[in-house]
């Protein structure tokens, strides 16, 4: 192609494929030295290379794109001998390649890294952002059709950039992000790094001085020496601290330091601790307390103002918001065992009083929040610190306390305030735990427990004995430590009739207002329960006692309760349709779980069920009920979760329910890039990929981002092939026929082929590659006269085995071999070259193969049968011949203008795509916010608003038809020059002899053979004979003519009928691209990414709206 295009927007990829004057170029040499191979380009991120300079040159990157050594430093070379050796095998990762640049610098490709090896200035590395292909459309490169261009973050060998003078105006009024954890905590995490510095430097600092050392040592020994029953060394320790801190503020170089009583107290610990634990386990041995025989203790046990209220003040709320607490507060108060000093216990301790009393303090729980709680007076703190120790089980708490008085680092800090007034309480409870071990009270307690643990037993029993009910009413009140009361326990285990009993019968220690409330600490209300345990019948019952007692607003507040994870009792349906019917106008639908999943989108997720098509019909029909109800407009991506499925991707079947929604993107990919075809193709949905299949929004061949992989790659069965192959067909130029993959596999690689039998059904099979290849190169020797491109499909299948291994690149020009080979296999088809089941077994193959050589070898020609070309004959022949030559020249004219078109829709796509995203990242820079945010959302366009894909396809296409067109133009030049030319110049010749002859040799006898009286006998003679052998030479020579005129004769006829064959094909095929591809196949394709453009624009519409 003899033209260049426009300046395309990135300047690196202009300066190496858009030159207008190769010849009179800087880039000469560059082009001369790229002329045969095929390379790489990487190509650094557009905003870089247009609007920012290199630091150390102080040239712009523009500018740079038009020098050799760096325009050179970004070409990859993908010739055999480019990649590089000198790293043993044994040391290269998997996946790994190594390659030389144009200018001999060595680059390691890993996964999505770009690593500078060899010869660069700079080794920073490079992400790998996106990979193309760029068809190639100079006519100076011709190493290949298509060459590989990996989108990268930098530029390579450059070690740092800055703006360009232009935009230095804004980058002084930049407003720099802002980060709220700064705020919310300021200079904490500075002092906290300046202390840890602190107390380094102190260390340093005080073990330079030996004699320290030395002394300290002499006090450490004799702590340690002391006897641990006597005494625990407390006013040992605070001597040793005091000591070491009246030294060492005297020295100048401590008084640095303004905490430095805290970092020698700090220091001293840090030295002694485990010789200060050893001895209080030894002293305090026998205050070990074991909470094993109260591990059931239960708050209502207890002696709290939360069930010493009367029954009008009672709130099951207050019990359920608490033990949502004790559970935070049990797990935090475990860590005081492994707490090492005295900050960490005592930071221990403040966190689990601050849960215990419903305070928020940072770091204490994950999401930073705790449950509402009454004001808690000093003996309900006491019972609250009882149940805590039970159930935290910290044997050695009595030790943790004493540590805490003994070897505090203030003393008033322990006797006064918050944490004496702790340490207070935890001894108070303490003393109870041990008065309580030898009193007729435990006698009394622990005779409770063991027949709560009967009680418990009885439930949790896998036997359907019935329970006496009414003889464990006293314990009606307990809640296991996970906030499970007895009747979550009785559904739990399914214990139903006694569940209902307690409902019918003690109403008045289970009112309807704490039914409503009952949760455990998950957030689990009973109804929840119900459908966690699969407890249908209890579900069942409990429904009709709310549906029957409460009002409409305390249903939609109870039915839309949400759990820890967010999620509504909607979230655990999955096949029960009675109880759906029942609820589903009161739940919201458009709840999401932690997850991001609303309740549509659980149910539809809920495979295994039985009703499930019943099911998601039903909760979709009670979702647009509600929808309605609430005036409310349904929107299908509402309903997509936090990792990009949407409810098409996650249909298992009924994919009609959804597609009725015209505000659908059935294309859309989740996070890892797959669509809902790609879904349905890789988990076989056989019944959604046929309905699917005929939506025309559909665009089959979408790319999965990072991956380059399409639907096809994740087909397993011939079924789904079929299905796949009866669709992408028709992007084919005979509808015929399509391979779908070609895969290495047992160390050989296979093509997937799909073909139309007679009864229009399509039909699979998995063809050794070698195999395919051996019929297209035996087709080339029989079918001579084909405009089939023969030789391209057969580099295109050396092309898949022997391509390179920079995977995005060689998976994106394997899609274009397939697709080149399946117009290819199409044509062979549609013009019964070869039966299509034929084509599907090897071992027809090698038949076919066999019986058509063995018959063009005994084929011999009958010249005998063919009446002799007349001159005439041939002019005809040669009118026809040029008529048709100059019709196709103007088909391949309009072809060129075609695909120059093609090629400039997808690169001029790309560039506004690009265009869109610089105008993102220069809207960042503005100080005005409402226009820095304005111009942000563009980002979310971009790579979406203008799709390169279908200019990408028709040139592929077109590039199918020029291939074809070329063929048979040159076929026809050939059969002129060599047959039809030769022919006339023969004839020529044969008339000049013929005339010659007739001059010479057909006068009469008295003319040329009487004896003259001048002419001796002996000239005589030699005239004879001259003259009978010119005439013997002349006969021979024209006969010889004649034979080559009526062989060559017989050639152009056989000839010319075929090349009168495949022009008529060539005219049926030119109808057929013209209507199938350049017509059908672009509209549709285009009409279906305009509408997916179109829904993507909406929802940043809204999106902005909603800002």
């Amino acid at each position: 192609m003899a033209y260049f295009m426009p300046v395309l927007k990135n300047p690196l990829i202009n300066a190496v494929f858009n030159c207008p004057d190769p010849h009179a170029s800087p880039f000469k040499k560059l082009y001369n030295e790229l002329r045969d191979k095929d390379f790489l380009l990487l190509v650094p991120n557009d905003f870089i290379l247009l609007y920012y300079k290199d630091s150390t040159s102080n040239i712009s990157f523009r500018e740079l794109c038009y020098t050799y050594d760096f325009v050179a430093a970004h070409i990859l070379i993908l010739d055999k001998n480019s990649s590089t050796d000198k790293i043993s095998s044994s040391n290269q990762k998997n996946g790994d390649v190594y390659l030389k640049s144009l200018n001999g610098k060595e680059v390691l490709l890993r996964q999505s890294l770009c690593i500078p090896i060899k010869g660069y200035f700079s080794k920073r590395k490079s992400q790998m952002r996106d990979a193309t292909l760029l068809t190639n459309f100079n006519d100076y490169l011709h190493g290949s059709g298509h060459f590989g261009i990996m989108h990268i973050d930098y530029p390579l060998g450059v070690s740092d950039w800055t703006l360009i003078d232009e935009l230095k105006g804004f980058e002084e009024s930049r407003e720099l992000p802002f980060h709220s954890q700064d705020k919310d905590k300021p200079g904490l995490l500075q002092r906290t790094e300046e202390n840890k510095a602190d107390r380094v430097k102190f260390i340093q600092l005080f073990q330079e001085r030996k004699d320290w050392t030395i002394e300290l040592e002499k006090y450490l020994k004799k702590y340690q020496a002391m006897e641990p029953l006597q005494n625990i060394g407390s006013e040992l320790f605070h001597d040793i601290v005091n000591m070491i801190y009246n030294t060492l503020k005297e020295e100048q170089r401590f008084q640095r330091f303004t905490n430095l009583y805290d970092i020698a107290y700090e220091y001293i610990e840090s030295l002694l601790y485990q010789d200060i634990w050893n001895k209080l386990q030894e002293h305090y041995r026998d205050k070990i307390l074991d909470f094993r025989l109260v591990s059931q203790l239960s708050l209502d046990m207890l002696d709290t103002t939360f069930y010493n209220r009367t029954f009008k003040n009672f709130q099951l709320i207050d019990i359920v918001n608490m033990e949502a607490c004790m559970v935070q507060a049990v797990s935090v108060f475990k860590g005081i065992k492994s707490a090492n000093s005295y900050s960490k216990k005592v930071d221990v301790i403040f966190k689990t009083l601050n849960i215990i009393t419903g305070k928020n303090s940072d770091d204490t729980i994950r999401d930073n929040t705790l449950p509402k709680l009454p004001l808690i007076d000093a003996d309900t703190l006491v019972s609250l610190f009882a149940l805590l120790l039970c159930r935290a089980g910290v044997e050695d708490v009595f030790l943790h306390v004493q540590y805490l008085q003994s070897f505090y680092k203030d003393e008033n800090t322990v006797k006064f305030g918050a944490l004496g007034y702790t340490l207070s309480t935890i001894e108070a409870t303490l003393s109870y735990f041990y008065e309580l071990s030898n009193s007729d009270e435990s006698r009394i307690q622990l005779q409770k427990l063991s027949l709560l643990e009967d009680f418990l037993i009885k439930i949790r029993s896998q036997h359907d004995d019935l329970i006496p009910i009414n003889q464990f009413k006293d314990y009606f009140r307990y809640r296991t430590q996970y906030g499970e009361s007895i009747l979550s326990l009785l559904i739990a285990n399914k214990k139903n009739e006694a569940l209902c009993e307690a409902l019918l019968n003690f109403e008045d220690i289970f009112p309807l207002d704490d039914l409503l409330y009952d949760t455990d600490v998950s957030g689990s209300t009973l109804l929840i329960k119900c459908l966690k345990e699969r407890n249908l019948e209890a579900a069942e019952i409990l429904i009709e006692i709310f549906q029957n007692s409460c009002t409409n607003s305390e249903l939609l507040n109870y039915y839309n309760k949400t759990d820890k994870t967010k999620r509504t009792l909607a979230h655990y349906i999955t096949d029960e349709i009675e109880i759906l019917e029942k609820i589903g106008k009161y739940i919201n639908w458009t709840l999401k779980d932690l997850k991001g999943r609303t309740a549509l989108f659980t149910i539809f997720r809920s495979y295994d069920q039985t009703t499930y098509s019943s099911t998601i019909k039903i909760a979709l029909d009670q979702a647009l009920l509600w929808y309605k109800n609430n005036d409310i407009i349904f929107k299908v991506s509402d309903h997509t979760d936090l990792f990009g499925d949407s409810l098409l991707h996650i249909l298992k079947s009924q994919v009609s329910l959804l597609l009725k929604f015209e505000d659908l993107d059935i294309n859309i990919p989740n996070l890892k890039g797959m669509t809902p075809l790609m879904t349905y193709v890789k988990y076989n949905r056989i019944d959604n990929i046929k309905t699917i299949l005929e939506d025309g929004r559909l665009i089959i061949k979408k790319l999965q981002k990072d991956k380059y992989l399409n639907c096809l790659d994740y087909g397993k069965n011939f079924t789904v092939f079929n299905l796949l192959a009866a669709k992408l067909s028709k992007d084919v130029i005979f509808e015929n026929a399509y391979i779908s993959y070609a895969r290495y596999e047992k160390s050989h690689w296979y093509l997937c082929i799909s073909v139309q039998k007679d009864d229009l059904e399509y039909t699979t099979n998995i063809i050794k590659l070698k195999k395919y290849y051996n019929l297209i190169n035996a087709m080339q020797k029989i079918y001579k006269s084909d405009f089939i491109p023969y030789s391209d499909m057969l580099d295109c299948l050396k092309k898949i085995i022997e391509g390179h291994n920079i995977l995005p690149i060689r998976r994106l020009k394997i899609k274009n071999y397939l697709n080149f080979l399946s117009h290819g296999l199409s044509a062979l088809l549609y013009f019964e070259k070869i039966d299509p089941l034929t084509l599907l077994d090897e071992n027809l193959i090698i038949k076919w193969i066999s019986s058509k050589l063995q018959q063009q070898e005994k084929s011999i020609d009958d010249h005998s049968s063919f009446k002799p070309l007349s001159a005439e004959d041939i002019n005809n022949i040669k009118a026809f011949c040029d008529f048709s030559f100059q019709e196709i020249g103007k088909t391949n004219n309009v072809i060129q203008s075609f695909l120059k078109l093609s090629i400039f829709g997808e690169i001029k796509n790309t560039d506004l795509n690009t265009s869109y995203d610089i105008l993102e990242r220069l809207g960042s820079y503005f100080s005005n916010n409402e226009i820095s945010r304005t111009l942000g959302d563009l980002q979310s366009i971009s790579p979406h608003v203008h799709s390169s894909m279908v200019y990408y396809e028709l040139s592929q296409d077109i590039l199918f038809m020029k291939k074809c067109t070329l063929i048979l133009t040159s076929k026809l030049a050939s059969f002129i020059k060599d047959k039809l030319s030769i022919w006339l110049k023969k004839n020529t010749k044969l008339l000049e002899h013929r005339k010659e002859y007739s001059i010479k040799f057909l006068q009469s006898n008295e003319e040329t053979g009487n004896l003259s009286e001048n002419t001796s006998v002996f000239r005589y003679a030699w005239n004879v004979t001259y003259r009978k052998e010119e005439e013997r030479r002349l006969k021979f020579a024209m006969l010889e003519l004649e034979r080559d005129l009526k062989k060559l004769g017989t050639e152009i006829r056989v000839k010319h009928e075929e090349l009168a064959e495949e022009f008529s094909d060539y005219v049926r095929m030119k109808s057929k691209f013209n209507s199938n591809l350049l017509v059908r196949k672009f509209v549709s394709l285009n009409l279906a990414h305009l509408k997916e453009q179109s829904n993507l624009v909406q929802r940043i519409a809204m999106k902005l709206n909603t800002k």
